[in-house]
Parts: C-alpha cells; sequence; structure tokens
C-alpha cells in the first residue's frame, strides 16, 4: 500500500511541474546556444556554434575574432513582446583540440538563428626560404667582408654634404684599395 501512494504523489508531483511549465517555450530574454563538432578519423574538422536569437537582426551582431575563437555581442532592440538585450558570450576553443579559423563566408542569422562556423587549420607544416639563383642570392658575399664606409672628418660632417670619391673606405679584406686625402 506504501508503493502506491508513493507512486500516486510522483504522478501527482510529475503532472504538476508538466502544467507550469506548459505552454512556456524558451526564454526570449536568453539566448541559448549549441555547439556541434563535426570530425573526420577521430580529428575535429569544424565547430559550429548556432545561437538561438529572436529579433535580432543583421545590424545587431558584432563578432570580433580571437585565436582559436570568437567573440560574440548580439544587441536586440526592444520589440513588441521582446525587451531590449546586449548578450556578450566568448567562444573559445582548447588548443588541444587543434587550431581554428573563423569562416566568415559560412556566417548566417536565419530565422531567428544565428550559425558561426569555425575550420580546422593543419598547422604541421615546414616553411623554408625560396631557392634563388647565385646572382639573385644576397648573402652570397657576406664572408667576404667587402663593405664600403665614407669616411667623417669632424670638419665634414655638414648635413647635406656628400662625401666625394676619394673618401670612400674599405674594410681589411677586401679587394679594392683607395687613398684617403
Amino acid at each position: 500500500m506504501e508503493m502506491e501512494g508513493l507512486a500516486f504523489l510522483a504522478v501527482i508531483f510529475i503532472l504538476m511541474v508538466f502544467r507550469f511549465f506548459r505552454g512556456r517555450g524558451p526564454d526570449p530574454d536568453d539566448f541559448s546556444y549549441h555547439i556541434y563538432k563535426t570530425e573526420a578519423d577521430g580529428a575535429p574538422v569544424e565547430q559550429v556554434v548556432r545561437v538561438q536569437c529572436p529579433g535580432v537582426r543583421h545590424e545587431d551582431i558584432e563578432v570580433k575574432l580571437i585565436p582559436n575563437g570568437c567573440d560574440v555581442i548580439l544587441h536586440r532592440r526592444a520589440l513588441p513582446g521582446l525587451k531590449e538585450i546586449c548578450w556578450k558570450h566568448r567562444f573559445h576553443f582548447s588548443l588541444a583540440d587543434g587550431f581554428f579559423e573563423f569562416v566568415e563566408e559560412r556566417m548566417q542569422l536565419e530565422h531567428g538563428f544565428l550559425i558561426l562556423v569555425l575550420r580546422a587549420v593543419n598547422q604541421d607544416r615546414t616553411i623554408r626560404f625560396a631557392q634563388h639563383f647565385q646572382h639573385f642570392c644576397m648573402d652570397a658575399f657576406d664572408d667576404e667582408l667587402n663593405w664600403d664606409y665614407p669616411t667623417m672628418d669632424a670638419a665634414e660632417t655638414s648635413v647635406g654634404k656628400a662625401p666625394k670619391s676619394a673618401d670612400i673606405l674599405s674594410v681589411a679584406g677586401s679587394s679594392k684599395s683607395t687613398s684617403l686625402s
């Protein structure tokens, strides 16, 4: 008899809770979101963020890009049945999941849902200097110490005075020799 009484009370409680929440949809003043992860071979390919934001227009959306994520600011103006609200949220993904970059061309706002897509970026790559022909190689003669510097006398250090050709000093090891006056 006691079990039947407890079961009856549980049913009454569930009905009361159901009546309380019946007719209530999601709170229009709370922008809920969900993040979907798409994977290939166990590695994440995309992070898709879907934000429910009724009454928000394109001009009410601001997305600031941060490393491996984005800051979203939604500012909805007051509408009939909806209050004015400014909602801010940072979507940041762990570096353990990989590197992600924001894909602008896939951002969309449709039927009260904002969709943001961040795509995985492959960071495993090697970068090298391009191969040049010998006559374009800037470091080919660095070991010869063949650099020319103008000499500066204290009396000739006026602004705008160009050095004379005889005033060129060669560094030791040069194949050229010049006289200094």
